[in-house]
């Protein structure tokens, strides 16, 4: 007979279904790893200020980044942003000698070094 189909793969489309296909960068390919980080100061869009630590520190680059929980441990003084990032990202933050920035302070990634694993569940 026809060869088992692993779990893991979807069912073709029927044939009358209209296929897209997206192009995707590498950074989706990658390993994806847990990141906490400390915002100093007022509240701002976690969006807004993925956006000004990539403009500030040139190499970084949050565009695939995933905001997982925002105002965790929220005080006056800031909060934490936990973060999905994709290894790249991950070898970035531990190069020895990048520092990132946010405004005028230093902001320090902590790194769950275990990736996150995606499970599929199957709906009955």
């Amino acid at each position: 007979g026809a060869p088992s189909r692993p779990p893991y793969l979807a069912p073709p489309p029927p044939p009358w279904a209209p296929l897209t296909l997206k192009v995707v960068g590498p950074e989706v390919l990658q390993r994806q790893h847990r990141a906490v980080v400390w915002i100093p100061g007022a509240p701002d869009e976690p969006a807004a200020v993925l956006e000004r630590l990539e403009r500030q520190n040139p190499g970084l680059s949050t565009g695939s980044w995933k905001i997982m929980a925002e105002n965790v441990g929220a005080t006056r003084d800031g909060r934490n942003l936990v973060l999905r990032i994709p290894e790249s990202s991950v070898l970035k933050l531990k190069t020895p000698d990048f520092k990132p920035y946010l405004e005028l302070d230093q902001v320090t990634f902590k790194v769950v070094l275990r990736p996150f694993i995606f499970i599929r569940e199957t709906i009955k």
